[in-house]
């Protein structure tokens, strides 16, 4: 009898052990997926900058690939445009899932905010708040702030700002009609007042003198038009960088959930 019930014991943890295994395994099929159309929906001005730039590069010489890269481009962004369910809202998964996809990356359990850069930049912050948590567009976003800026900061300012989304693993959101991931020379030219000066409770224009500055529940509203519409619901993470001149002004990263 106990034999019996041992056997049958065996036998349902091996069909749960291949269950959680195959559901890992597609995932897994759907994350390599996802990275191969990733490095293929490269535009060729950001080859040269990606660490498989060689490989592809030669790719390209000895194959015509701009048609298969123009649909590729396009179900990229159908891949970003997918809405996803953010992370909190998806109830406790298989460990084996879990410990198959933690090497690729954060989880994002709430709104969080860090300083990515040196304590010795010239813009620091003491707090800085999104809500609602989580986010949801068109709609208001209310912000508090408290910025310290050690010296007076003059053009140009070079921003870089890298933007990821989940789509079981992070991947990078593309810089498209300057929204995205995009670097800009001089954010002076770019824009007069760029809407991440008035998240940071800065004043709009260059330079930016020295003192500090902050904001209180501050209310922004976000119009659908403002936004493409391949954002949408999901998880992110976006990282602003700046420099001044060859020095670094901040680093602040983000990881935030729409809906």
């Amino acid at each position: 009898m106990a034999a019996e019930q041992g056997r049958r014991q065996r036998k349902m943890t091996c069909e749960d052990d291949r269950s959680v295994g195959m559901n890992a395994s597609r995932n897994s099929l759907m994350s390599l997926m996802v990275v191969v159309t990733q490095l293929l929906a490269l535009p060729p001005e950001t080859v040269a900058k990606n660490p498989f730039g060689p490989a592809l590069k030669a790719f390209n010489h000895s194959v015509d690939v701009q048609k298969i890269r123009d649909v590729t481009w396009e179900r990229y962004l159908l891949l970003l445009s997918t809405p996803q369910v953010p992370e909190r809202y998806i109830p406790d998964l298989p460990q084996a899932w879990l410990l198959a996809f933690q090497k690729w990356g954060d989880s994002v359990r709430k709104y969080s905010v860090r300083n990515c850069g040196s304590r010795y930049d010239a813009v620091q912050y003491e707090e800085l708040r999104l809500r609602p948590d989580p986010l949801s567009f068109p709609g208001s976003v209310f912000v508090t702030s408290a910025i310290k800026v050690s010296r007076n900061v003059t053009a140009p300012i070079k921003v870089n700002i890298i933007m990821k989304k989940k789509v079981y693993l992070w991947v990078t959101v593309p810089c498209v009609n300057d929204f995205g991931s995009c670097d800009y020379d001089d954010i002076c030219d770019v824009q007069d007042c760029p809407l991440f000066y008035d998240f940071l409770g800065l004043p709009c224009g260059c330079p930016i003198k020295e003192g500090d500055y902050s904001v209180r529940n501050k209310e922004f509203e976000v119009p659908a038009l403002l936004l493409p519409d391949w954002i949408t619901s999901g998880d992110y993470q976006v990282t602003v960088k700046a420099r001044s001149r060859g020095e670094p002004l901040f680093c602040v990263h983000f990881t935030l959930s729409l809906k």
